[in-house]
Order: structure tokens, then C-alpha cells, then sequence
């Protein structure tokens, strides 16, 4: 891979929705990236542009002070990331170097990925796929971690648009059977256990002989919530199966039998995942074909058999 597509590869960010657009802000930016290349001795500096990044700047460099390449990631919005990577540095994520909150800055170890787990589903059977997430989800969460919902936004928070916004492009039964699901995590009395909640398949990475994640979305809540995410992904690969249930199925049964998780609530986990990228999708405007085959995967889930 070379210099470009191994940085492409190494932060699929869509977390956060900012823009420096205006010549202000530009002077801004322009003015924090010189002091963060000053503090962190940054040398070469080389922005990484992509449309659908959402304007977050993302840069390369060489940093002298921790004498190795690293990634610099700058958001305009406050967010929990550098916080959840403190708490979940270890095997199977990716290091943080160091963070600057002032400047919503953080400085990343630098990667040389031999590609993303979307990579692998064409290559591999699915069993072995899911074989490799149970290895990183165990190193991520080898003790799970039990944090205060008030440091960190519950996964509720999160599904909560599905009740506070009116959407057009999504079946009103649908919406419904969101609202009871929502209704019934708020209440809940499960543990909150800080996730990743991003575990998709372009933010897991192959590095030699194992895979590590990037880019938390940072949530706490059940540990379902967190396999939910690649249970239902890639929505298109799932949909391109021969039969797209029974291979939801197969999933569902190996991973609530191997991480001793609840099947039922891993299902409604399932569900609510893909609700919420459908729902976001709506509120930006996204295309409605993309919305359309995250429905087709949420109805799929639905009519799963958990016992």
C-alpha cells in the first residue's frame, strides 16, 4: 500500500461533522496545526484530504519527540475519543501518543495496515471472519471496563434521535419497533461497560498477524452493543449472501455462544445499530438507496430467531 491509501486506511472518520471553510477558520486552523507541530516537534506535515472524511483535518508527520511517524487527527467538536483510547490502550487498538483537549487534538501511532477486515469477508468463510473478531473483541475487552454513564455517552443517547426526530424515508413499523427497543435499554439495569461502538469492518485493521481497531466512537453501554456492530456489517456483503438469514443467524448463534452474551438482547443490539445509520443517514440527507439497504438488513434481524 502506499503512503496515501495506508493513511486512508488507517482513519475512516465519520464521527464528526466539521468545516473549515470560512478564511477565519482556516486562520484558525492554520494557527493550531503551528502550535500542536511546535509541541509535538512535528517535521513534514502532510495533510490527507478525502470528500468524505467531513473536512476533519488529518495529517502525517514525523515526530522528533517521540522519534517515530505518527498520525495527527484535529476535530472542531468536543468528543470522548482521546478518553476512551486512555481506557482502552492495550492489545487490539490502536496507541494514542497524546492528546491536547484545548485544541480537540490527538497524536496517533503511525500504522502500515496489510488492509481492512472488509478485505478479508471475500477471501475467507464467514466462521473465520468471525473467528478473528472474537480474538480482537477479547483482547479489547479482556477485562471488561465499568465506567460512570456521565464520562461518556450511553448508546442510548445515541439511539435517542429515533424517538426525538420524524423521518420519511423509513418505515413508521420500523421507527416503532426502535422506539419499544429504545423504551426498554433505557430501562435497563445492565452494566455500562465502556465501547469502542464503532467495530465496523473499516475500522478494524490487519497488522501482520492480527487485527487492531481504530477510531472509537467511544459509548458506554452493554457489551452486546458492541458485538452488534459486526454482526450486522458489511450490510452489503449480507445482502449479496445466497440467504442473507441464515447467515445473520449463524452469526448471531456463534458469537452469543462463544462471548457468553445474551442472544436476545445481541439481536435487538443488532437492530437498533443499523436503525441508527438509517436514521442518520435521513437527517444528512444520504443517499436513499444506502438507507434502503440498511432497512433490508434491519428487517432481516428482526425476523431472526433468538431462542
Amino acid at each position: 500500500m502506499n503512503f496515501l491509501s495506508t493513511t486512508l486506511s488507517i482513519l475512516l472518520l465519520c464521527n464528526f461533522t466539521i468545516t473549515y471553510s470560512t478564511q477565519e477558520n482556516e486562520d484558525s486552523l492554520a494557527a493550531t496545526i503551528s502550535h500542536l507541530s511546535k509541541k509535538w516537534q512535528l517535521d513534514g506535515l502532510e495533510q490527507i484530504v478525502y470528500s468524505w472524511l467531513f473536512d476533519n483535518y488529518i495529517g502525517v508527520a514525523y515526530s522528533s519527540l517521540y522519534q517515530q511517524q505518527v498520525v495527527l487527527k484535529i476535530c472542531q467538536s468536543d468528543n470522548d475519543e482521546s478518553q476512551a483510547l486512555k481506557l482502552l490502550q492495550g492489545e487490539g487498538i490502536v496507541k494514542l501518543l497524546d492528546h491536547d483537549d484545548k485544541y480537540k487534538a490527538l497524536l496517533l501511532e503511525y500504522i502500515t495496515p496489510q488492509g481492512e477486515f472488509a478485505d478479508f469477508v471475500t477471501k475467507h468463510d464467514d466462521n473465520w471472519i468471525i473467528d478473528q473478531f472474537i480474538e480482537l473483541f477479547q483482547k479489547i475487552h479482556a477485562i471488561p471496563k465499568i465506567v460512570d454513564s456521565y464520562d461518556f455517552q450511553h448508546v442510548t443517547d445515541h439511539f435517542s434521535i429515533i424517538k426525538t426526530n420524524t423521518f420519511t424515508k423509513i418505515p413508521a413499523h420500523l421507527i416503532e419497533k426502535a422506539q419499544a427497543i429504545y423504551d426498554e435499554l433505557i430501562a435497563s439495569n445492565d452494566p455500562a461497560y465502556l465501547l469502542h461502538f464503532d467495530l465496523h469492518f473499516n475500522n478494524i485493521l490487519k497488522i501482520e498477524d492480527t487485527f487492531i481497531a481504530i477510531d472509537p466512537w467511544a459509548a458506554v453501554g452493554p457489551l452486546e452493543s458492541e458485538v452488534a456492530v459486526f454482526l450486522v456489517s458489511p450490510a452489503d456483503f449480507i445482502l449479496a449472501q445466497d440467504d442473507p438469514q441464515a447467515f445473520l443467524h449463524n452469526r448471531l448463534d456463534r458469537l452469543s455462544e462463544v462471548l457468553h452474551l445474551n442472544k436476545e438482547l445481541l439481536k435487538k443490539c443488532g437492530f437498533m445499530r443499523v436503525m441508527l445509520i438509517a436514521c442518520l443517514c435521513e437527517l444528512r440527507n444520504k443517499d436513499s438507496d444506502w438507507i434502503a439497504e440498511r432497512l433490508r438488513v434491519a428487517e432481516l434481524i428482526d425476523q431472526l430467531d433468538s431462542k
